[in-house]
């Protein structure tokens, strides 16, 4: 197994990979819409792979996706000391690769990633419920930040 920055060739693969993790956000977010399938999750992955400040780190074995994850950089308000922060999102592996360390090696990827572009000011957004990510996110160093709070009126 590897880990590697994806391209645009890998469009396709990554792309069916997106559509199972949304799948998966959409059980544990009642707030998704799983028709963005559909309309608008492979025209944002085009984009991305696109752009110079979002990379995507991919865990392949035989040409097969194991797992994948997202980051990007953006520009913090001035009353912040760091000028940019980088933002990793999406970490997502197949259930039967799981518990094989591949998340650890995705985000090793991603923070790698940041680092050779200078950014030492990451982020990552995690659903509450989900205490297995925070676990992985707690080894490599990130810390409690902000806590989120939602309404919904019914």
């Amino acid at each position: 197994m590897r880990i590697r920055k994806a391209t645009k060739k890998d469009f396709f693969k990554l792309n069916e990979m997106k559509k199972e993790f949304f799948l998966w956000e959409c059980e544990i977010d009642d707030r998704l819409d799983p028709n963005y399938i559909n309309n608008g999750l492979g025209s944002r992955l085009s984009r991305n792979l696109n752009q110079s400040n979002v990379a995507f780190f991919v865990a392949e074995e035989k040409e097969n996706f194991l797992g994948f994850v997202g980051v990007d950089i953006s520009k913090l308000p001035g009353s912040f000391k760091a000028k940019k922060q980088g933002h990793l999102f999406n970490l997502y592996v197949r259930k039967k690769y799981r518990n094989n360390r591949i998340s650890t090696q995705l985000i090793r990827a991603a923070m790698e990633w940041l680092d050779k572009k200078g950014i030492n000011d990451q982020i990552i957004k995690v659903h509450f419920s989900d205490n297995k990510a925070h676990k992985i996110y707690r080894k490599k160093g990130f810390k409690n930040y902000l806590i989120e709070l939602q309404r919904k009126d019914n």
